[in-house]
C-alpha cells in the first residue's frame, strides 16, 4: 500500500504541474493556470495525502487535523473516484462551516483525464483541496481588480470557485 500511496502522491504532483499550473487542452484552454500553485508546490507549502483504506470520512478528518497541526498552506487529498458521489460532496462541503472560522476553505473536484491507480477505479481521482482562506480571497481579489484572469471562465465555474467561497466567508467568519 505504501508504494501505491507514493505513486498516487506523485500523480497529484503531476496533476498540479500539468493541469493546474499550465493551461491544458483537456479544459479547452478555458481556464488560466493558477498563478499560486507553483509557488505553493515549490515552496513546500503543500501537504498531499492519498486515501489508503478504512473510512473515507475518517481519512478526510484525520488529513484535515494533520493540516492544522502543520504550517502548510494547502492540503490536497486524493481518493478513488468511487467516493465522488453527491452525498460525499455534500458532506465535504458542509465541513466549511467548521473550516471557514479557522481561516480555511474546502473545495472538491476531480482529475478527469488522468488514469487512477486505485484498483477497480475510473479514469480519474477525486480531489479535495483545503486552502488558507485569507490568502485565497486576497489573491482572488487581486486577480479580479488587476488582471483578466477570470475573463474566459464560464459563469458557472466562476460562481462555483470564486463567488461561493466569498459567500462562505461572509456567512461563517
Amino acid at each position: 500500500m505504501n508504494n501505491l500511496n507514493e505513486q498516487i502522491i506523485n500523480d497529484c504532483v503531476y496533476w498540479l504541474e500539468n493541469f493546474v499550473e499550465k493551461p491544458h487542452k483537456f479544459y479547452n484552454f478555458e481556464f488560466s493556470p493558477c498563478p499560486y500553485a507553483k509557488k505553493i508546490r515549490i515552496g513546500k507549502q503543500l501537504l498531499i495525502k492519498a486515501f489508503d483504506e478504512g473510512s473515507f470520512l475518517d481519512f478526510v478528518n484525520s488529513s484535515i487535523d494533520m493540516y492544522f497541526e502543520s504550517s502548510k498552506i494547502v492540503l490536497a487529498m486524493l481518493a478513488p473516484s468511487t467516493f465522488d458521489t453527491v452525498i460525499n460532496r455534500f458532506r465535504l462541503k458542509r465541513l466549511n462551516k467548521v473550516l471557514v472560522p479557522k481561516n480555511s476553505y474546502l473545495q472538491v473536484g476531480n482529475t478527469k483525464g488522468m488514469k487512477s491507480r486505485y484498483p477497480n477505479d475510473d479514469d480519474f481521482y477525486m480531489v479535495i483541496l483545503v486552502n488558507k482562506l485569507d490568502m485565497v480571497l486576497e489573491g482572488s481579489e487581486f486577480l479580479k481588480k488587476h488582471t483578466n484572469y477570470y475573463e474566459n471562465w464560464t459563469k458557472k465555474h466562476l460562481q462555483t470557485v470564486v463567488s461561493d467561497r466569498e459567500n462562505l466567508w461572509k456567512k461563517y467568519s
